[in-house]
């Protein structure tokens, strides 16, 4: 019953918030399809590195998810990065690069609370629940599925890779919890993020090494138990 209520009075449209996450402001959109399906899904689109000046943060591509969101009757969310004002850019805190921020914005954290407050709100189911992203947002995407599998059934990355680290360091992502199913998207003629991985400066503070599409790919192979690709 609380489901069916929650599902039948939730208004339909673009909501933007704010909240204040480990002292940061942090911004987010919601939008609410005109009329929400039985047992909804919830989607978040993470976007990608934004030169927005600090007080207009980047919402992007919102008008095609809300065409889909109305179509198919799921909850689209739109989470905003954080700003960094020394390279004046928005952008993830995926792995490694919490020492590009003067203060860490903990962006994993930020996402577990939006999405598991949303699901209470909503009635939404943890095998209901999908991230994407793209570029910087791609990247973070990886780090959804890692950090909350718990509360996350799929990911979609697009033009980012399961890792990026210091030039020299050596780091491996924590295993997820449960299994995630991963839709990877990749151009093999990207020269910013490279489809084979390689090093290149990112965020303007680091000189970094990227993973490659394949090296994302295994990893999730191998965190998923998968006994075959395809």
């Amino acid at each position: 019953m609380l489901l069916i209520s929650l599902s039948a009075f939730a208004k339909s449209g673009l909501d933007k918030d704010t909240t204040t996450w480990k002292g940061i402001k942090r911004y987010y959109a919601v939008y609410t399809p005109k009329k929400v399906a039985p047992n909804p899904a919830m989607v978040l689109f993470l976007h990608s590195t934004s030169e927005n000046s600090a007080i207009n943060p980047p919402y992007y591509g919102m008008q095609p998810w809300e065409a889909l969101a109305d179509q198919y009757g799921f909850l689209m969310v739109w989470p905003v990065s954080s700003y960094n004002p020394v390279d004046k850019l928005w952008y993830w805190e995926c792995y490694e690069t919490a020492t590009t921020f003067k203060v860490d914005p903990d962006d994993s954290g930020f996402l577990r609370w939006l999405i598991t407050s949303l699901q209470s709100q909503y009635g939404i189911r943890t095998g209901n629940t999908f991230v994407t992203g793209m570029s910087s947002g791609g990247f973070m995407a990886h780090r959804a599925g890692t950090d909350l599998s718990d509360i996350v059934a799929a990911i979609a990355p697009v033009s980012g890779m399961i890792d990026i680290h210091p030039i020299g360091a050596n780091f491996s992502p924590p295993l997820p919890t449960n299994p995630v199913s991963v839709f990877e998207l990749h151009g093999d003629e990207d020269t910013v993020v490279p489809y084979c991985g390689g090093t290149g400066w990112f965020w303007g503070a680091l000189h970094d090494t990227l993973a490659s599409v394949d090296d994302s790919v295994d990893f999730w192979i191998s965190a998923n138990s998968c006994t075959s690709l395809t």
